[in-house]
């Protein structure tokens, strides 16, 4: 083997790299020099050097004296994480475990059983919590995790404090107004990285043979009373359209961007947006549409008066198809000029030819743009779909089944109260001019 080897190992079978080279995968960084040129604040794919001792560090009177390799990868920093936990992962296969492992050294194993069953966005999910848990819990044995770890790394959540929307950024770049923005993680966000914690140690206990003794031990979460109930408010119906149409108006004209990929992402955007909006689709769902379950006329069938745009065929949870029909004119129009160009995915990120992960960030901007202050996220619009369905006389039944709800009870106690929130919203003059207008006085006495 060459002392530095830059041949790409992506994939891992065919590389110069074999599992038994891995012994000593010690970690990944930026590439020094591939990435110059890149705009400020790129958040795409860039190249990465992995470091690797095949021999492990051999020292002579202080001074390493084996041979290391610097394999790169190219792609965003959580696809790298992924990456290097699958090379770990096929290491460990080699080397295999110690009969009581680090939190840390498990991971790797971890990963490549949960990418199976959940999608690629719980995936990085997860990695972004587990980025807060290796801090604290990674060099302890599995089976010394306990609720005194667990409380220690509440207090030191806690303590933490983060500038919102800006995450990254180190308190010493702060401004005065950044410093007092600062703020500590929500408890239901460490509830979520404890909950990740609960499911390597479920996982755990399901190998063969066990890693931890099983129903050992479940980390202590804080409890429902002490959780911030934030309530959901929909976007009004003007709202809605407004947020929608930023969505598939804006135009980027930035010298430092890919004008024309920016361009097609935003159109991808506006197509899953009305997906949600208009047909009540959750996001993953949204995300996997395959062309060829959209099954739309060349024109609008007109029965009884009523133009009948075609339908949907929708893969639920569990694995449950469920055929939806296509009720707006506007996401029919979308539809038709996509499906006549597209085969495999109807939408695919054409940065990866693979179906987007996430679309939040862009829908965020769009909320800015066009001025409206709110929670704007991707699940918001199925929110907006039952509520304004809801407000416009659609009975609960039939929204329980254009949903997708195996349960009635599950639309009622979960959508019902939106209704309610937007029409409190809504009738605040009221509210505020009952109170301007209402007399103190103690009322006179009867004489």
């Amino acid at each position: 083997m060459q002392k530095n080897d830059f041949s790409p190992i992506r994939p891992f079978p065919g590389s110069p790299l074999q599992p038994s080279d891995l012994s000593l995968l010690m970690s990944y960084r930026k590439h020094p020099t591939k990435n110059r040129g890149l705009p400020a604040g790129w958040k795409g794919p860039t190249w990465w050097q992995l470091e690797v001792w095949p021999e492990g560090k051999k020292r002579i009177a202080g001074k390493i004296v084996s041979s290391r390799l610097q394999p790169l990868f190219h792609g965003t920093e959580t696809q790298v994480k992924i990456f290097h936990a699958d090379l770990h992962k096929q290491s460990m296969q080699v080397t295999g475990l110690p009969a009581y492992p680090r939190l840390d050294k498990t991971i790797p194993l971890f990963l490549a059983d949960y990418k199976t069953i959940v999608e690629p966005g719980t995936v990085a999910d997860f990695m972004v919590s587990y980025s807060h848990l290796e801090k604290h819990f990674g060099p302890h044995r599995l089976v010394h995790i306990n609720n005194t770890l667990v409380q220690q790394y509440k207090n030191m959540r806690l303590e933490e404090k983060y500038l919102p929307g800006r995450p990254k950024q180190p308190a010493v770049d702060d401004t005065p107004e950044d410093a007092a923005r600062r703020k500590p993680p929500a408890k239901k966000t460490i509830n979520k990285e404890l909950s990740y914690l609960n499911s390597v140690l479920r996982w755990a206990e399901e190998q063969d043979p066990p890693l931890i003794e099983p129903g050992s031990f479940r980390a202590k979460l804080f409890p429902k009373r002490q959780i911030k109930k934030t309530p959901i408010l929909p976007h009004t119906f003007a709202e809605a359209v407004l947020l929608t149409e930023t969505i598939g108006a804006r135009t980027y004209k930035d010298k430092n961007c890919n004008t024309g990929l920016h361009q097609q992402m935003a159109k991808d955007r506006y197509l899953i947006v009305l997906l949600m909006y208009t047909a009540g689709l959750r996001k993953t769902e949204a995300l996997k549409i395959e062309a060829g379950r959209v099954n739309i006329p060349p024109e609008p069938t007109i029965i009884d008066g009523e133009p009948q745009y075609g339908t949907i065929n929708v893969t639920r949870k569990g694995g449950r198809i469920q055929t939806l029909p296509i009720l707006t004119e506007w996401l029919y129009t979308e539809l038709l000029a996509r499906v006549k160009k597209t085969t495999g995915y109807l939408i695919t990120n054409p940065k990866t030819k693979r179906p987007y992960i996430d679309i939040r960030d862009g829908i965020k901007s769009a909320g800015k743009l066009a001025g409206i202050d709110k929670k704007n996220n991707p699940h918001l619009f199925r929110h907006d779909y039952v509520t304004h369905l809801h407000e416009s006389g659609c009975d609960m039944k039939t929204i329980q089944e254009l949903v997708g709800h195996a349960d009635i009870s599950t639309t009622a106690n979960i959508y019902s109260h939106l209704t309610t929130n937007a029409l409190r919203a809504r009738a605040k003059e009221f509210t505020a001019r009952i109170a301007g207008l209402r007399t103190r006085a103690e009322p006179k006495q009867a004489e």
